[in-house]
């Protein structure tokens, strides 16, 4: 087995401290199972009001080819809108995905910090399912797609950067690795003295037989 520089141990402990599968993991727990967006002012002068319910997807988390980032995050989230719009009431979905990059920064004494990429209006896309609505209608709401978008990437920002989120975005590493030892998950301290015996004997009887 090859052996490693510091250097290089390091950075394996780095990227399997946060691989990709785990902070996808993270970061659809940190979205939870529901986005509530609304009443917003749609249409001509603000006369009609859409509410949104949104349902984030499963997050892609993979590692990411920029050299300043190590992780690229993609969430679909699916919405289900009501416009109210003089009346009239229409349904729809808009589908929108939204992508951000993650990067891993060591802290000292012994910590990473996971930090995420501010999303703008290029990392969003949005695409809109008028299921039946009358065109009528669709022309006067054509920009629901980039209101709710844009209250969707707000909402993502103000997520991440809010204290318990930055909180939970710190790994102390040592910390983790105190609990990882008194767990015996790094060492089995509850191995039974009758298993450690036959070890016992044999460093035993081999160190009478060199002397």
């Amino acid at each position: 087995m090859a052996r490693l520089t510091h250097a290089e141990f390091a950075a394996n402990v780095l990227a399997a401290s946060a691989s990709p599968k785990r902070i996808g993991k993270v970061i659809s727990h940190i979205l939870g199972d529901r986005i509530d967006i609304g009443p917003l002012r749609v249409g001509p002068g603000g006369v009609g009001s859409a509410t949104a319910i949104g349902v984030p997807g499963l997050v892609e988390a993979y590692r990411c080819n920029d050299l300043e980032w190590d992780i690229a995050i993609a969430v679909p989230v699916h919405l289900s809108v009501r416009v109210n719009l003089a009346g009239a009431i229409a349904r729809y979905t808009i589908a929108v995905r939204v992508q951000t990059r993650i990067r891993l920064v060591p802290e000292e004494p012994c910590t990473v910090v996971v930090d995420i990429e501010q999303v703008h209006r290029d990392n969003i896309a949005a695409r809109v399912n008028p299921r039946g609505m009358p065109s009528r209608l669709v022309g006067k709401v054509g920009n629901i797609d980039v209101v709710v978008a844009d209250h969707v990437l707000a909402y993502i920002n103000e997520l991440f950067a809010s204290p318990p989120i930055v909180a939970l975005r710190r790994i102390d590493v040592a910390q983790m690795m105190e609990r990882a030892w008194d767990a015996g998950l790094v060492v089995d301290m509850s191995v039974s003295r009758s298993l450690l015996e036959p070890a016992r004997r044999i460093a035993h009887t081999s160190t009478h037989s060199t002397g």
